[in-house]
């Protein structure tokens, strides 16, 4: 459970990372690019997902297929492709702006005078009781595995299917909903 929980963790401070510097880069796009830079490089992560979840629920069969890696080669492979992922980006340099770093307190309140904004706290609420409403319900993977007897290959096409239709939606909304304003699709 401990494991498991730094790896959400540390899943969640990259997706944070991931966002401010796809924010950072979108302030040099003009208005009418502005956020193609941030929807195109969640539609990558969504077909690496889509392509995990292939992998996964094909290589994580052996106790029924008789071929295939047990969950600890799983967990091997998924905590070595950051490691690899970090190591083919050591030679990069970051540039410094020169720009001094402002004390806490001003960091603090600069932050909260942002979420007391309406068109900030607003969508971060909707965002919030989407995802508490979407939270995986471990019951339900129970019933799908002991009332329904659902094999390990079959909880993966059904991640399967979840992932693709994820990234379709990625895609439809870059290619189609983009000019649209974020309140009418929500």
């Amino acid at each position: 459970i401990m494991m498991m929980f730094i790896a959400r963790s540390c899943v969640q401070m990259s997706e944070v990372v991931h966002d401010t510097l796809c924010a950072e880069r979108g302030n040099l796009e003009s208005n009418s690019t502005r956020g193609f830079f941030m929807t195109t490089t969640h539609t990558v992560k969504a077909f690496g997902c889509v392509i995990g979840a292939i992998l996964g629920a094909l290589l994580f069969n052996k106790p029924i297929w008789g071929w295939g890696i047990a969950i600890s080669k799983v967990f091997l492979i998924q905590a070595s492709l950051p490691l690899f992922t970090i190591l083919a980006c050591w030679h990069m340099i970051e540039i410094s702006s020169g720009y001094q770093t402002p004390s806490f307190r001003f960091q603090v309140l600069s932050m909260w005078s942002t979420f007391k904004l309406r068109a900030v706290w607003q969508p971060m609420i909707f965002v919030f009781t989407y995802n508490f409403l979407q939270v995986p319900n471990v019951a339900f993977k129970n019933f799908l595995v002991k009332g329904l007897g659902f094999e390990n290959f079959e909880l993966g096409l059904l991640l399967v299917g979840a992932t693709v239709f994820g990234w379709l939606g990625l895609i439809i909304y870059r290619e189609y909903f983009f000019g649209f304003s974020w309140r009418d699709i929500y």
